[in-house]
């Protein structure tokens, strides 16, 4: 039997549904394997030195000891502020799966656009700028429909669809003047039909995906705001394309998000907070259960 953690970065349970529920599903498979899981709150870790020597309390408690810790990072702002826990849980000689800075870079989009630009990675023509006009000019360029994006948010929250100017400039304006955001703009993939394609990866393997349709109203196929999942089989690049992308930022455990192009696969997004439970739904596999087995690998090296 080993003892594993799950730590979670916010204590507002109502507002985080998807990520208790996932970590209530982890928390299910490792004891149905045999293991203790119980979930840790990062508000309530405590880190002391003392002439060189840490101690790390949770609620008040010295911490016990885990085998492995799994990461849920489920934020969406500032993660330079939710950085240290992980980082010093790892410092002080815990075994940690989705450690910092690996899931850092993810909950910037930006950041993401960089990257793939950097890294060769085919992705939607795309364009980011903080000024109106210079959006605007971009958006003539690239042509429209257009999708815009706020650098930051989750479960498909600052996700706007533009069919012209006439829509486009209203939303822009209110991101740059009331938000002092830039703006990330990407060319819309018609042939996509409104879904994508979610690949969930667990140490280096591809166990599950699915691809999601969003509903009639929306472009967003975030199974949150209504999208829901399809089997799919995914092609070999698609599964190459996924799994490079959780090496090069380092996840254990990622969600990558594709898109289907006449070019062929696109990347939309990394998510080192992936949700599974409509995975698991069409799939019939057991997500939570490859992360388990995955952690106690993980926990069984030395």
């Amino acid at each position: 039997m080993i003892s594993i953690g799950i730590l979670l970065f916010s204590d507002q349970k109502n507002s985080l549904s998807c990520s208790t529920s996932a970590a209530d599903e982890i928390i299910k498979a490792a004891q149905a394997r045999g293991h203790r899981a119980s979930v840790l709150l990062a508000r309530d870790l405590t880190f002391l030195d003392e002439q060189g020597k840490m101690t790390v309390s949770h609620d008040g408690k010295r911490l016990l000891k885990f085998d492995v810790i799994i990461v849920r990072p489920n934020f969406s702002e500032s993660p330079d502020l939710y950085a240290y826990p992980s980082q010093m849980l790892s410092l002080c000689g815990y075994k940690v799966i989705n450690k910092w800075p690996s899931y850092s870079s993810t909950k910037n989009k930006i950041d993401q656009h960089v990257v793939a630009y950097d890294q060769d990675i085919p992705r939607a023509d795309w364009a980011v700028g903080f000024r109106s006009h210079g959006i605007m000019q971009a958006a003539k360029k690239l042509g429209y429909p257009l999708v815009a994006k706020v650098p930051r948010g989750s479960w498909g929250h600052g996700v706007f669809f533009a069919d012209s100017p006439e829509v486009l400039r209203p939303i822009v304006d209110f991101l740059t003047s009331r938000y002092q955001s830039p703006v990330i703009l990407e060319r819309f993939i018609k042939e996509a039909d409104r879904s994508d394609i979610r690949v969930f990866v667990v140490g280096g393997k591809v166990v599950g995906s699915m691809r999601r349709k969003a509903p009639q109203d929306d472009v967003r196929s975030n199974t949150s705001n209504g999208g829901r999942g399809y089997k799919v089989k995914i092609t070999k690049e698609e599964e190459t394309l996924s799994i490079r992308m959780a090496e090069l930022y380092g996840l254990d455990i990622a969600g990558i998000d594709l898109l289907r192009s006449k070019k062929g696969p696109l990347v939309m997004e990394v998510n080192a907070n992936p949700g599974f439970k409509e995975l698991a739904r069409v799939t019939k596999l057991d997500i939570a259960g490859a992360i388990i087995d995955y952690a106690v690998e993980v926990a069984k090296k030395k």
